[in-house]
């Protein structure tokens, strides 16, 4: 049986989100596994050896019979996470930042597990040398001397996106419009009518 193109990019995109998954609890602090290590495992495909996978597989044979609140105490426990919380440092002095201490963000989480309630935190206002997550509207003006975007490379609306532009001799970059949605202008109608014509 022949794989269609969708299945391939399915496939593929699958893999590359494993990777990325993957990766991002390897080299936490609950796994805390070495560049080195985790490029062999990548480059090698042995992840499936490893603790850290057949834990996952063992911990999502429980998802379907678990709540959330149970699903995240076997994670806790699974991946022994209290124990290796002093790997992430000083917690007391990086809530402090926050203008919290451990009991506030305990009955934050049980506020939170309680009401639907959106995901917040006051963050430390400070022109300290410290990573600043904005959108890029809020980074409208302002300058850095590194800029992470994260997802850059990923398919995310490649395809609906790409479909919007387009480049003709004749009429040049043809964009879209935005006007409480995306809208064609009078160019593309008139580049598309000469295309078919």
């Amino acid at each position: 049986m022949n794989k269609t193109s969708d299945d391939k990019y399915y496939d593929y995109k699958l893999n590359e989100d494993f990777k990325h998954y993957y990766l991002s609890v390897a080299r936490s602090y609950i796994y805390k596994i070495d560049d080195n290590t985790l490029f062999d495992i990548i480059t090698n495909k042995t992840y499936k050896d490893t603790d850290l996978y057949k834990l996952c597989i063992n911990i999502s044979k429980s998802i379907d019979s678990l709540d959330n609140k149970e699903l995240l105490s076997l994670i806790i426990d699974k991946f022994d996470i209290i124990n290796k919380l002093p790997n992430v440092g000083d917690i007391d002095e990086r809530l402090t930042k926050f203008g919290m201490n451990i009991y506030n963000l305990k009955d934050y989480f049980d506020e939170l597990s309680s009401t639907d309630n959106d995901v917040t935190m006051q963050t430390a206002k400070s022109d300290s040398n410290s990573v600043k997550i904005m959108t890029i509207h809020g980074s409208k003006g302002l300058e850095f001397n590194y800029v992470y975007l994260p997802y850059l490379n990923s398919d995310f609306r490649k395809r609906d996106t790409v479909s919007n532009f387009d480049f003709s001799k004749d009429y040049g970059m043809i964009l879209p419009f935005f006007d409480n949605g995306i809208g064609s202008t009078f160019i593309r109608k008139l580049y598309n009518t000469n295309n078919l014509l």
